[in-house]
């Protein structure tokens, strides 16, 4: 198996991963304990990360509970909703955080993976025959994943 710490340290940093074999197993369940980790213990976020996520989307809360998060992707396109509000997320023992202008996810210091955010819809910007919010309607709980609401104002059916 890939040592996981030296592909990620490599990816990152833009160093040369021509040497790796994209074609040798890699350790899905390390992604997908991560995974259960950041949907059960959330995620802090580092001053650089927040600015980078300011600038490219800022997380979307209407509701709490699932979508109130942080979409991101983790490596082979896994993605998570992460807590990053939630008062238990500030205990986190897990960091995103921005290095070379890529998101990373850290314990202390060893990088866990890379992550990605998940690209804001562009239905967020339209608005409804009633001039409501399309982001009130429904929102993407993840790249293939549509929530939307069966209660409150803006839900007639």
């Amino acid at each position: 198996m890939r040592e996981t710490k030296g592909y990620w340290s490599k990816l990152i940093m833009n160093e040369n991963v021509n040497d790796l074999d994209p074609t040798e197993p890699f350790d899905f369940a390390a992604l997908g304990l991560l995974k259960f980790e950041l949907l059960a213990s959330g995620l802090r976020v580092s001053n650089p990360a927040k600015e980078h996520i300011q600038i490219s989307k800022g997380p979307v809360r209407t509701r709490s509970g699932a979508s109130g998060g942080l979409d991101i992707v983790l490596p082979h396109g896994i993605h998570v909703n992460a807590p990053i509000v939630e008062r238990f997320a500030s205990q986190s023992q897990l960091l995103l955080d921005c290095v070379s202008d890529k998101l990373i996810i850290r314990r202390g210091e060893k990088i866990e993976a890379p992550v990605r955010l998940q690209p804001t819809p562009q239905y967020y910007d339209l608005l409804t025959t009633e001039s409501i919010p399309m982001i009130k309607i429904g929102q993407m709980c993840s790249g293939d994943r549509f929530c939307y609401g069966i209660t409150g104002p803006y839900c007639w059916f």
